[in-house]
């Protein structure tokens, strides 16, 4: 039976990226959805998602939509996959969102958590916490089925740090020189929604991912100076760390348009987090479910290398293409710079 997807969050690179795993035509879960359709910021459309027949909400704010405008948006929908928005109201509106959710009778939900929000004292993760509590209290009033997913650092977060890299040849990080951080590819979180979203012989999420919190992680876990490292060989010049405080960090963020207080004080914290020692750990669910493990920084960084360089600086012939991030074939979001969320 085909699934009828509905996601939020589609300006965000997460729910982008689930939008196009499911519905682009080299995918190959493609014939397992009839529709997807998502939220997307007001007055603007993703050509791209239209382009693959993805159905865009972007005459509604969701940070002021109601309970019936959601319900309007997501109406029919079998499964949905909730993108925590990058803003810093993200827990009424994922309130709203579930609300909106039990009233239409939806009882599957994948939800897009942060590894490290079971910590305390940080404020920006504990949101996902409480999103996580609401989501299990309304899908456990309704006999549903809820996956977590609580995703690594991004890879893509690293494109904040391009223009640095260009111009000084210094990648500048409130991490420690020993503190590791196991990133992952924001593909290959998408293609784990799909797979989950698509893997039952129905229209529901397979039972045995139902009910679970699952940490997705890369399958390597770096320092910022095994980071660089990494970057120089491949750029063939060489790229300095710079360990920096946390005021050095926001400031630097901050200059990036288009950046929210609560995606800064999120990245931050998880910085703080894997200068404990809490964000290096490596786990092995993605290769269980997608049958092979995330993609590696390496091939990551390869595939990337252009977004750090300047367009007059000589870059070194490409190198063996690398393997697919998830189920589809490589395309040009390696380098999409929008934000990172969550």
């Amino acid at each position: 039976m085909s699934r009828k997807l509905f996601v939020t969050g589609g300006e965000s690179r997460t729910g982008d990226c689930v939008c196009e795993e499911a519905f682009a035509k080299d995918s190959k879960w493609r014939d397992f959805f009839e529709e997807v359709r998502t939220t997307y910021t007001p007055h603007l459309e993703a050509v791209a998602l239209s382009n693959l027949g993805v159905k865009q909400y972007n005459d509604i704010d969701v940070a002021f939509a109601r309970v019936d405008d959601w319900k309007n948006m997501m109406q029919g929908s079998n499964i949905v996959v909730m993108v925590p928005e990058a803003s810093v109201h993200k827990v009424k509106i994922a309130e709203t969102c579930l609300q909106a959710i039990n009233e239409c009778a939806i009882s599957d939900v994948i939800l897009i958590s942060s590894q490290g929000c079971t910590q305390t004292g940080h404020p920006a993760l504990a949101e996902f916490m409480l999103i996580e509590e609401l989501a299990k209290k309304t899908l456990g009033s309704t006999n549903g089925r809820l996956t977590i997913l609580r995703a690594a650092h991004y890879y893509q977060n690293l494109f904040l740090y391009a223009e640095e890299i260009k111009d000084t040849d210094t990648l500048s990080l409130a991490l420690q020189p020993d503190a590791q951080l196991a990133m992952v590819d924001v593909r290959d979180v998408a293609g784990v929604v799909v797979r989950i979203a698509s893997m039952d012989g129905g229209d529901r999420i397979d039972k045995k991912y139902a009910n679970r919190t699952i940490t997705l992680t890369g399958p390597d876990s770096l320092s910022g100076g095994e980071m660089v490292r990494k970057m120089s060989k491949v750029l063939d010049k060489k790229i300095e760390f710079k360990h920096i405080n946390q005021a050095a960090n926001r400031e630097l963020l901050s200059l990036i348009e288009g950046m929210d207080d609560s995606e800064i004080e999120l990245i931050l914290e998880e910085f703080e987090l894997a200068n404990t020692g809490t964000l290096g750990y490596i786990t092995h669910d993605m290769d269980k479910i997608l049958g092979h493990p995330g993609l590696s920084f390496d091939d990551w960084f390869n595939e990337a290398k252009d977004e750090f360089v300047k367009p007059e600086e000589n870059v070194p012939p490409p190198q063996a293409q690398p393997p697919k991030a998830s189920g589809r074939k490589r395309t040009e979001r390696a380098g999409d710079t929008r934000r990172r969320e969550e």
